[in-house]
């Protein structure tokens, strides 16, 4: 194996800059926010938290925050109320430059996932970063047409349901150094280059996702929204967040 290649492959894989602004948007009761997470400040010892420059967009929302996405400047907000989606607009010409495109996986052969005995073979592949899963067998990553590791499947992310979380699918970190995966129901963050494997949270959870650097990992476990800080090994928990995502375009 050339781990020289696979290193140039790595940097030339994804150009995201490490001082990307960490924004997200949250429902905090009534109200829908967005605050770039690294200026937030710890206001007591039970982790909640100020923010400066907190950017409040609607007050007295009755509705449930399930989503967003981006129009030029433009961001629409979805809230949904007994199955109703609605849609807020709000023009943030101030923010979008500062926004990354988010890099993630394309799933390839998705139908694996309900019909493992057709073809038990599931791809999700993001550049030139390819990673197999065979269900219940083994787990196979590569770079370009390189194999970097190999794992006998402990590995029940890919076909995994939990309880109000829907399908969970492996999310890669904006620098293409990670991956993030439910690896026997603990969430697990795994080096691309190396297999080595780090245990994030060993409890039940539904979404997970990366922050825009790769330092914060978001997941909602005990029904809060939960920040995990990879750099002090730290989780935060917002309990008042109803729901809440990292900002990409």
């Amino acid at each position: 194996m050339n781990k020289y290649l696979i290193i140039l492959g790595l940097i030339g894989l994804i150009n995201t800059s490490l001082k990307a602004q960490q924004y997200l948007i949250f429902q905090d009761f009534r109200k829908i926010s967005i605050v770039d997470y690294d200026t937030k400040i710890e206001s007591d010892l039970y982790q909640n938290w100020n923010f400066k420059n907190k950017i409040e967009l609607s007050n007295n929302v009755r509705k449930k925050f399930v989503g967003y996405n981006w129009e030029s400047d433009v961001l629409n907000v979805y809230l949904e109320d007994y199955g109703k989606v609605s849609c807020i607009k709000f023009n943030l010409d101030s923010i979008q430059n500062l926004i990354s495109q988010k890099i993630e996986f394309e799933q390839i052969n998705e139908e694996t996932i309900l019909q493992p005995n057709q073809n038990p073979y599931v791809t999700y592949k993001c550049k030139n970063i390819k990673i197999i899963s065979r269900s219940g067998e083994e787990m196979k990553c590569y770079i370009d047409s390189t194999l970097t590791w190999t794992k006998k499947c402990r590995l029940k992310t890919f076909s995994c349901f939990v309880v109000g979380g829907g399908l969970l699918n492996p999310q890669i970190s904006q620098d293409g150094k990670y991956v993030l995966m439910l690896i026997d129901g603990n969430l697990t963050e795994v080096d691309i280059m190396t297999g080595e494997e780090k245990r994030i949270l060993k409890k039940p959870l539904s979404r997970f996702e990366y922050s825009q650097n790769g330092r914060y990992i978001m997941y909602r476990a005990g029904g809060n929204i939960n920040i995990y800080d990879k750099l002090y090994s730290k989780v935060s928990v917002y309990e008042p967040w109803s729901n809440a995502f990292w900002i990409y375009k």
